[in-house]
């Protein structure tokens, strides 16, 4: 606290900071897009502007009589961000972790640093390093964003967890493109817990394809009457069928998205490709592969489902 900042002149009900001049920061986020066509503003900062879109922010910018501040981790490859920061009338400004230390807790310093050991460098370079993301190496390149999918063949993958998230991907199927929804993407859920959130999400009989590595909780998910059944579990061939559809992936998927964007292609000794994926931060694409290789893929032999 620089002494810029006191409660009583915060008010909690409207995210709104007064100062004694008159002068007022208003907070708001953009899941509901009318707010970006609320009422004109001196100054804006956007946190986290690549998460936005650009019309979102157009909508901002013509209300906005002065200054501009965005910021982001460069964790895409191509983003409208990027024309702005590489405008040369504009200002651009390159920091890390490093530029902010006594800002920072011991914690959260190490949770930065801990990627550092991570197999795939993508989260060091990008959190890390603050290098713009995407590689050669990339498995999914190719993808776009929605925000209403279309009426279609609707089905669900299931990837569990505990330490490592537990997640469940919303597929729709329609005219030869697939639409991928998060719907659960939690770790520290037991058994229990991710029954009642599936209920609680999940239209009843909705077809799920899960994990076969684990017969047990598919089995006492079945017997709490979800219409869930063992996946196909090839990796290479799953990740082949994903890649044969259009990839559209909603808005606000962030987690499933940002898997996307990290997913590799592990190197050999000599730092060429091989055709087998670096296994980190894949819960959701595990969830989306079951899904997709499962429902779309014809049976080669007779499968027993529940």
């Amino acid at each position: 606290n620089w002494g810029l900042w006191s409660d009583n002149e915060f008010s909690f009900s409207d995210f709104i900071y007064t100062y004694p001049n008159g002068s007022y920061i208003e907070l708001f986020g953009l899941e509901d897009e009318s707010k970006a066509r609320g009422p004109a503003r001196d100054v804006l900062f956007i946190n986290e502007a690549n998460l936005i879109k650009r019309t979102l922010y157009d909508q901002l910018l013509m209300r906005t009589t002065g200054k501009v501040f965005l910021d982001w981790n460069p964790a895409d490859f191509v983003n409208w961000v990027y024309e702005i920061a590489d405008n040369p009338e504009n200002k651009r400004i390159h920091s890390t972790y490093l530029n902010n230390l006594p800002n920072l807790s011991e914690s959260q310093i190490k949770n930065i640093e801990q990627y550092k050991n991570l197999p795939d460098d993508f989260m060091w370079k990008v959190y890390g390093l603050g290098e713009r993301g995407a590689a050669k190496e990339l498995i999914y390149t190719q993808w776009k964003q929605y925000d209403t999918a279309p009426e279609g063949d609707v089905f669900y993958g299931l990837d569990f967890g505990y330490v490592h998230p537990a997640a469940l991907i919303k597929v729709t199927h329609y005219e030869g493109e697939n639409y991928f929804e998060e719907i659960i993407y939690q770790s520290g859920l037991t058994l229990s817990d991710l029954t009642r959130l599936i209920k609680e999400k999940v239209p009843e009989r909705a077809t799920i394809y899960a994990d076969a590595a684990e017969p047990k909780s598919i089995e006492e998910l079945y017997r709490q009457g979800f219409n869930i059944k063992p996946a196909q579990k090839d990796v290479w061939a799953g990740i082949v069928k994903m890649k044969s559809y259009p990839i559209n992936i909603h808005f606000h998927s962030q987690n499933l998205r940002r898997e996307f964007m990290s997913y590799k292609w592990k190197k050999d000794k000599n730092d060429n490709v091989i055709e087998e994926p670096v296994k980190a931060n894949d819960d959701a694409l595990d969830a989306s592969r079951y899904a997709v290789f499962t429902h779309l893929t014809k049976p080669k032999f007779q499968v027993s489902v529940f």
